[in-house]
């Protein structure tokens, strides 16, 4: 069964590189990038699955938090295309 999980990152490198980290958080079938460092991503994968594969592509001091995410949710000002994603998946 899939859930919806919310992903957030800091990358401490200076210069950081996202590409990477964007390519494998955008290889989810059903996905959302809500603000800079956070996204949504529709899987049946854990939450220990998720924050293991995007270990692989970030470096070792950056900090990851994966965890479910459920409604009811709140948000302001988001771009329209976000806001249809949460209402459609939440």
């Amino acid at each position: 069964m899939s859930q919806i999980y919310g992903v957030s990152y800091d990358l401490k490198k200076p210069g950081r590189n996202y590409s990477a980290l964007y390519d494998l958080l955008r290889s989810y079938p059903s996905w959302c990038h809500v603000t800079e460092s956070y996204w949504l991503l529709q899987t049946t994968e854990s939450a220990t699955q998720i924050r293991d594969r995007i270990a692989k592509v970030v470096d070792g001091n950056d900090r990851i938090f994966v965890g479910v995410a459920t409604a009811p949710a709140a948000w302001q000002d988001l771009p329209k295309e976000v806001s249809d994603w949460i209402l459609e998946h939440l």
